[in-house]
């Protein structure tokens, strides 16, 4: 009996994740929650202590500059008696938690030479302590993941909200994260699993050429290396360096907080209080120095049996906070999409030169970078690339002509403003979002003013945006890297 009841359980969420989470591409220009954020000031109102009371109450505050920008929820800030500040948003449609705990601890924090020391931590915990954490979820209908970048580890649970489904879920996501303890059998198991999936990701064009690209934009830097480390450096991990690791930056002075789903504001406080109180209290990690880089206008070819060529051109961007950031979404999203009256629309997949084409734009806290991404045959790589840099010369010089030039721009910026509401059309989006708000520290009313934002961009300041890129870039130095035969 107690089979068929898990079985039901999981196969309930199993459908709330597959009709209801969002599985976009991380890297593309989809919603400004993968922008991550862009005002500049930092977070007020996180002060509080952990009493009911003293929580922080933003809802439809600030209605003064659009009203189409008031948002249908109300968020909850405060901050837990050791510290940790929480985010919470009460969601009643459906029976699910979206709960994320967040570290400082991304993979810009691994040592050198020991790339994908960070992601092997994140996915490593509930891993080692076996079959016990994987029986505990079954029983409770809960399921862990594990997300890794530059700059955070995040942990996300999805749960059910019966009582006794959610306090098991409660009661085994603690254990989880407040100990680390790996079997020797686990910790080999792991890197096995590690190296195989970098492995299957040396295999995919796409992410050669990402990786090829920020190695070259970001040399010296600990944005420099990928996520997943490489072989060499996976492969000398310890476990004593896994510990190290976890015992300096999976501490309460360096975590935050999101949930979002059917719990009311008292559960929300059992749940934070829970985590803070068995972590330890440890220090916030220093900020990542990510220096100048000396970029040089260049093309790197990496050399691989494809039918086709994937074309990445790219340059150092904006960190997260940036004010130029709007201006650079609205400016990729008018030269490649996803609208279709794009300009590479019109100058390359309009005509067949490429069979894939999208604009990327990725900040982190302390850097960025931005790129346009394509496939095309061999034969037509080098218009491709011709086409794909003469048009950000354009943008950046003020000389594009498109023939209808504004109505581009026009219409980017208005699907930025309507694509908005959708980076928190669902639970698990709107708890990303919060990630984001939280991590970074972002004004209050970042949600009901950035519809403001993009509303109140100009073309020019689109142009200023870009030239000041390139300039940032020594001039015009955008990097291309094609991967493909030779």
């Amino acid at each position: 009996m107690d089979q068929i009841k898990n079985f039901i359980k999981n196969l309930f969420l199993f459908l709330f994740l597959f009709l209801f989470l969002d599985f976009s591409y991380a890297g593309q220009i989809s919603d400004v929650s993968q922008e991550a954020v862009t005002n500049t000031s930092n977070t007020s109102n996180t002060s509080n202590t952990s009493n009911t009371s003293n929580t922080s109450v933003l809802n439809n505050k600030n209605k003064s500059k659009a009203e189409a920008s008031t948002v249908p929820f109300q968020i909850y800030r405060f901050n837990t008696a050791e510290g940790m500040p929480v985010i919470f948003i009460p969601v009643h449609d459906i029976p699910i938690l979206v709960a994320k705990l967040g570290f400082y601890a991304g993979s810009g924090y691994d040592p050198i030479g020991a790339f994908g020391l960070a992601d092997f931590v994140a996915h490593g915990i509930g891993a080692a302590m076996g079959d016990q954490i994987a029986e505990q979820l079954d029983s409770s209908g809960a399921m862990i993941q594990a997300n890794v970048s530059p700059d955070l580890s995040v942990l996300t649970m999805h749960a059910l909200t019966d009582p006794e489904d959610l306090n098991n879920a409660l009661s085994t996501f603690v254990p989880m994260v407040t100990a680390l303890n790996f079997s020797e059998s686990n910790f080999q198991f792991l890197k096995q699993e590690q190296l195989a999936e970098i492995g299957l990701k040396n295999k995919n064009p796409v992410y050669l050429a990402e990786t090829a690209l920020k190695s070259d934009l970001f040399n010296g830097t600990p944005y420099a290396h990928p996520v997943i480390g490489d072989v060499a450096s996976v492969g000398g991990l310890t476990q004593s360096m896994c510990l190290n690791f976890y015992q300096n930056y999976y501490v309460v002075q360096n975590a935050f907080l999101v949930l979002v789903g059917d719990i009311n504001l008292d559960q929300a406080h059992v749940w934070a209080n829970a985590f803070s109180s068995h972590l330890p209290n440890g220090a916030r990690a220093s900020g990542l120095l990510i220096q100048p880089g000396s970029i040089q206008r260049r093309l790197i070819h990496i050399d691989f049996n494809s039918d086709q060529t994937t074309v990445l051109m790219g340059a150092r961007a904006y960190a997260a906070k940036d004010p130029k950031n709007p201006a650079l979404l609205a400016g990729m999203t008018m030269i490649a999409g996803p609208t279709m009256d794009s300009i590479l629309f019109h100058r390359l997949r309009q005509l067949s030169l490429v069979d894939g084409l999208r604009g990327i734009v990725q900040p982190d806290e302390f850097s960025g970078w931005t790129g346009l991404l394509a496939q095309t045959q061999s034969q037509n790589v080098d218009v491709v690339i011709q086409t794909m840099q003469s048009t950000l010369d354009a943008v950046s010089s003020g000389t594009l002509d498109t023939g209808a030039g504004h109505s581009v721009f026009e219409n980017a910026r208005n699907f930025l403003i309507g694509n908005f509401s959708l980076s928190y059309g669902s639970d698990e989006k709107l708890a990303d979002l919060m990630k984001s708000l939280l991590a970074y520290q972002f004004q209050s009313d970042y949600i009901q003013n950035r519809p403001q934002d993009f509303l109140l961009l100009t073309q020019k300041a689109v142009q200023t945006t870009f030239e000041s890129l390139e300039n940032n870039n020594n001039n015009n130095s955008w990097v291309t890297v094609t991967v493909g035969k030779n």
